[in-house]
């Protein structure tokens, strides 16, 4: 967020007021929101090796935990609940 106020020449309040009169939204909500979008992309494509702390690194998250409570806010499932699911719908799709 600071990198771009620093690009618009804004101050922070100025770029949260004007971004949430757009959106309805602040821009770390947004940008929370793109994060565990991706994450949740990563967990629904996932590869075979691939672990829940690989996604939490890769999408910038520092604790596991409240990655975990922001994905299950977000998405009403707790991230292994995806790729339990994920992994039941491949096994489906080989057989």
């Amino acid at each position: 967020v600071i990198d771009i106020c620093d690009a618009l020449q804004v101050s922070r309040r100025t770029l949260q007021s004007c971004f949430q009169s757009v959106t309805d939204t602040t821009p770390q909500s947004f940008l929370r929101a793109f994060r565990l979008s991706g994450a949740r992309n990563d967990l629904l494509n996932r590869h075979e090796h691939l672990q829940i702390k690989d996604v939490v690194e890769k999408w910038g998250f520092w604790h596991p935990s409240r990655f975990s409570d922001c994905y299950r806010k977000q998405f009403g499932e707790l991230p292994s609940e995806t790729m339990q699911r994920t992994k039941i719908n491949e096994k489906i799709r080989f057989l």
